[in-house]
């Protein structure tokens, strides 16, 4: 047991702390005011949400115009658990005088824009509320204290401690790893970029400034994107747009995708049951890893890499516009049909090198990259010259990882502490102590896959403080991989999403939001499951209140 420090006045004791304030975390304030409401608590436990941003935000990177979610608004942050709870998008809707215009669209689906405005408003409400929210700050260490005989956690952003962690560090964009070796050491999505690599998480608030520094306006620009799904193929469009609207003619867009098309995301009736909440249970009580890899593979298309079926209408009419176009000029003997803006699907390649290249003679104050792909099926190597790079290559949803394994509190869960090459397996409470050997574990491994996940309706934005360069180390992603046992350690996860110690007589707990997948299923990094989650967490912190 570590020494009794000196309580301190400046300190303040909390029984809920949550890293990170996105919609999962939301969704856990939601769930506890709605809590006190159905038990009539006059006083909610003592709780505070700690966000690294300065108000509430959700991508605002891919707020792109017209966008729309791929859900229905009733996965909101509470109907699916308790319809009448005040915070649900209906009730959004009605406090806006928007109720009988939105009904009146014959949609449930929203708009992106519409829905993240929700989002902020039911942020603005918890705070209203009584809910704590401390922005602007940034959860960069935790670690497990004793005040007198009260084990505690101390939380390092200012300091701060609490009895109970929820970790909800959301995702960090993830750049591939030839590229992110070109960024700078404090790369960050909200930057403006020294060289011209973006991800497609801080699209929108980074592209003017970026063509405007590349100088688009007096000559063709050529820009790559690399990965295949949802994000990449939307920011396609709107870049087609954007150097569609500018006076020089001759720019190029290429879409480097390592498969031989682009792949239609399944979103029909029967294979979206796979995101119901009551397949939790199912995914959570399979017995094996073999199992629960044949249903990650069956249902991979409704996520990864995958683009749904109106963007794939819009970018293929695009793409036959223009060789209609070509068609013409080349029979007309004239430059008058062509475009002003070429897109180039690169389909089965890789990128496997980038370097920064010299400025073109036109703008000599932007760096350009230089690009080396392979093609799959012939090895050819290609290279070209870019203006700018934008990736939409996924996230790193491993921060909660890295912030336990730097703490003591790693001991009380038989990690190791600092050691990263030792993957982690996130198995379900009642999982043996080492695997079974014909099944392959599911771990947190190494991964970098330009082809990404669709990720537009991801349910955490991140407040945990990761490595300074978040995309210059390979993603930790979870993945189906084959380890041999010794080689692997066992992370317990109960059913409540609580981490299970392997030591005895530990009473903090620490949770995980929007991070379990492998043990809970495909819809734990979505919004489908926020709300129910959220109740669930809740209830199993509300049961320890009710025990002391």
């Amino acid at each position: 047991m570590s020494p009794s420090p000196t309580p301190s006045q400046d300190i303040q004791t909390f029984h809920i702390l949550g890293c990170g304030f996105g919609p999962a975390n939301l969704g856990i304030a939601v769930a506890i005011l709605d809590k006190q409401a159905s038990e009539q608590v006059k006083h909610i436990p003592r709780t505070v949400f700690v966000e690294k941003h300065a108000e509430f935000q959700w991508h605002p990177g891919m707020l792109l115009p017209g966008s729309r979610m791929q859900i229905s608004c009733l996965k909101d942050l509470a109907t699916l658990r308790n319809p009448s709870s005040p915070f649900t998008f209906l009730s959004y809707l009605h406090s806006q005088n928007r109720l009988s215009a939105f009904i009146n669209r014959g949609s449930t689906i929203p708009t992106r824009r519409e829905f993240a405005d929700y989002l902020a408003w039911a942020a603005r409400e918890v705070e209203r509320r009584g809910v704590g929210i401390a922005y602007s700050e940034e959860v960069i260490a935790i670690s497990k204290i004793f005040l007198d005989v009260q084990e505690l956690i101390e939380v390092t952003s200012r300091q701060v401690h609490t009895e109970h962690i929820i970790l909800s560090a959301g995702g960090s964009p993830r750049l591939p790893r030839v590229l992110s070796s070109l960024v700078p050491s404090q790369w960050s999505p909200e930057t403006s970029p020294s060289v011209p690599v973006l991800h497609t998480a801080s699209y929108m608030t980074s592209i003017r400034p970026l063509l405007a520094q590349l100088g688009g306006t007096n000559r063709p620009l050529k820009i790559a994107f690399v990965g295949g799904g949802q994000s990449s193929a939307e920011c396609v469009l709107d870049m087609h747009h954007r150097l569609g609207a500018l006076h020089s003619k001759g720019h190029q867009i290429d879409m480097i995708i390592r498969k031989g098309s682009l792949k239609p995301s399944d979103d029909s009736p029967f294979v979206n049951e796979i995101f119901d909440p009551k397949i939790t249970d199912d995914w959570y009580n399979l017995h094996s890893d073999r199992l629960r890899g044949n249903i990650m593979s069956e249902y991979k298309n409704t996520n990864y890499s995958v683009v749904n079926s109106v963007t794939l209408d819009i970018l293929y009419e695009l793409v036959y516009n223009q060789k209609l176009s070509y068609d013409i000029a080349m029979r007309d003997a004239s430059n008058d049909a062509l475009p002003n803006v070429r897109v180039s699907i690169r389909t089965y390649e890789t990128v496997i090198g980038a370097a920064s290249a010299p400025p073109s003679e036109s703008n000599s104050s932007s760096k350009r990259i230089a690009l080396t792909r392979q093609h799959s099926l012939t090895h050819k190597l290609l290279e070209d010259t870019y203006d700018a790079v934008i990736c939409g290559t996924g996230y790193d949803r491993t921060a909660w990882l890295r912030l336990l394994r730097s703490s003591n509190i790693a001991n009380d869960f038989g990690l190791v502490r600092a050691v990263e090459d030792v993957p982690i397996k996130l198995v379900p409470a009642h999982y043996a102590v080492e695997p079974e050997e014909e099944d392959a574990p599911a771990s947190f491994n190494l991964k970098d896959d330009h082809d990404a996940a669709t990720e537009t309706d991801h349910s955490s934005t991140g407040s945990l403080s990761t490595p300074s360069t978040p995309p210059s180390s390979p993603s930790l992603s979870l993945s189906l991989n084959v380890f041999p046992a010794a080689s692997t350690t066992q992370l317990r996860i109960s059913r409540a999403y609580r981490l299970l110690p392997t030591t005895e007589g530990s009473r903090s707990r620490v949770y995980l939001q929007g991070c379990a997948e492998a043990t809970h299923g495909l819809s734990d990094t979505l919004l489908s499951v926020i709300g129910v989650r959220a109740g669930e967490v809740v209830d199993d912190l509300w049961a320890i209140s009710d025990s002391d």
